[in-house]
């Protein structure tokens, strides 16, 4: 899977699948940006990727923000020059929702802005660059 100079964005890097994709996309020679709502984990990442000889960089994001995923994928362009690949991984699951029967639609309004926003709004921003 060659991956040498390619720019790959990973939104959630923040968790462990996230994480794991991450550090074998830096493995194959790519350039990691990650982003997340947990600065603590996401940095923890990108400096793992660093410390295997990767390139990798954190940005703090919320990924149903327009604002914010337009400024993930400028910050990426911005460090290094290019954008070639997405992995829209930014999903959760809410502590109430048990069933699907009992789920109310606050919280189903609360899935879809952050699971379904997000994709929308990750691949809105990335696509022209992928193309």
């Amino acid at each position: 899977m060659g991956l040498d100079g390619k720019v790959i964005l990973v939104t959630e890097g923040t968790g462990s699948v996230s994480r794991e994709i991450a550090l074998l996309f830096a493995q194959q020679g790519a350039r990691v940006v990650l982003c997340g709502h947990d600065a603590r984990s996401g940095k923890a990442t990108a400096a793992a990727i660093q410390k295997q000889g990767g390139r990798a960089r954190f940005l703090l994001a919320d990924v149903s923000l327009a604002a914010d995923v337009k400024g993930i994928v400028e910050e990426a362009i911005a460090t290094y020059g290019r954008l070639d690949g997405l992995l829209v991984n930014a999903g959760l699951s809410h502590p109430q929702d048990r069933s699907f029967l009992d789920t109310s639609e606050a919280v189903w309004d609360v899935l879809l802005e952050r699971n379904l926003r997000g994709t929308y709004l990750c691949c809105q921003q990335a696509l022209p660059f992928l193309v």
